[in-house]
Formats: C-alpha cells, sequence, structure tokens
C-alpha cells in the first residue's frame, strides 16, 4: 500500500493516518471478489469470463465453471496449462516450453480436449494488461530471498503513474482480462507469515484463488 498513501504522510497526524490507512484498505478490500478452485492449488492461466464460461490452468488439470466459480470440473488431467491461447477457432492449452511437454487444444470452449501434434514453444505470458479505455494493470514481483508478496499497480494516464490497488499478501501466477475488461489474478492459498517474514508453503489445502476486481 506505500505507493497509494505517500501523499498523507506530510499533513496527517500518526493517529489519523493508521485511522485512514485502514479505511483505505477496508475499501480496497471490498473492490475483490475471490474465488476459490478446489484441487486446482495455483491458477496459472485463465480463459473466458466469470459470467459465462471460465477456464482455468491448475496444477495438473485443467478445470472450468459454468455457474460464476460455483462449482468447478477437471476437463482435461495429466497437463498443468501455464497458457491459455485462443487461435482462430481453438483454445490451446500450453505446458512448459520445451518439447518434452504436450499442448492440448479445444474446439468446444473446454468441454473436450484434444492432444495437439505439434510443440507451441513461444511462450506469450504477460505480467500487464491494458484495457480498451487504456487502463493499464502490472504486476511487480518481489525479487528477494525469501520471496516477498508481489504487488499489482494501476496507471490512468499511460504509465506516468501508478497505485498500489491489491491489498492482500500473494504471489501471483497470472494476470488476465476478460472481454468486458474485467481484471483477474490467479494465485493459490498460501499464507503469508508476518512474523517469519515469508510464505507459509505447507498449507495443505490445495485451493488455487482467483481475484476478480470489482472496479
Amino acid at each position: 500500500m506505500h505507493i497509494r498513501h505517500l501523499f498523507f504522510i506530510s499533513f496527517l497526524s500518526p493517529i489519523l493516518f493508521s485511522c485512514q490507512v485502514d479505511t483505505i484498505e477496508t475499501e480496497a478490500r471490498n473492490s475483490w471478489m475471490q474465488i476459490e478452485v478446489p484441487e486446482a492449488s495455483t491458477v496459472y492461466s485463465m480463459y473466458g469470463s466469470l459470467q459465462n464460461e471460465l477456464i482455468i490452468g491448475g496444477l495438473g488439470n485443467i478445470f472450468k465453471t459454468t455457474n460464476k466459480g460455483v462449482n468447478w470440473s477437471i476437463v482435461q488431467n495429466d497437463i498443468t496449462a501455464y497458457e491459455l491461447r485462443e487461435k482462430q477457432d481453438s483454445i490451446f492449452a500450453i505446458a512448459l516450453y520445451n518439447s518434452t511437454y504436450k499442448d492440448f487444444y479445444t474446439l468446444d470452449n473446454g468441454d473436450s480436449w484434444h492432444l495437439h501434434n505439434k510443440k507451441s514453444l513461444q511462450d506469450l505470458r504477460t505480467r500487464s494488461v491494458t484495457t480498451s479505455k487504456g487502463i493499464t494493470y502490472l504486476v511487480v514481483s518481489s525479487e528477494t530471498f525469501p520471496k516477498q508478496p508481489d504487488i499489482v499497480l494501476r496507471s490512468n494516464d499511460g504509465g506516468s503513474t501508478w497505485v498500489d490497488i491489491f491489498p492482500y499478501k500473494h504471489s501471483i501466477y497470472s494476470i488476465y482480462l476478460d472481454s468486458d475488461d474485467n481484471l483477474y489474478l490467479g494465485t493459490n492459498d498460501w499464507e503469508w507469515d508476518e512474523t517469519a517474514d515469508t510464505f507459509d508453503t505447507n498449507n495443505k489445502n490445495n485451493i488455487g484463488i482467483i481475484y476478480v476486481l470489482n472496479d
């Protein structure tokens, strides 16, 4: 939250500053909807829309929901889809970017999948997306060891200024815009341990998490 709060420092007392931070933190949390994907472990990729049909690449399986994330079904196993890429009338699920790992494709929006006979080696994953109105969202990853939580910045002016918009403490594995410019972030349920200053990777819930911005 540091970028967002710098302008308060020069004229607010410590007590008022603390109250203001709490208010902004609460408002920021209310801007995000959290969707859980049981057994996905981590959300590496996304395609579609939560309002219609959403497909995600989890650890070892591809999942799909048709009821806004209330229920999820496994539509393809034995692949970790680090990217879900649309090309012509197909959606491709791209595994690791070497010839050892096989890719799949679907012609029916993820209901059935077929092994692709060629390997796509081009990595088109991104850490930033821009809406049709020119709003840019950027995931900034921690370069420290042990790893710190990633942050998500938004710019409304082509990158001249940025605001930190994500109040949760996660490693973010995917960022995605649907056709209506809704922002999605894919992560897992590892908990941030403030005391140890590290992620608790012993969490055994095996839940993937999607955050959807409600702006």
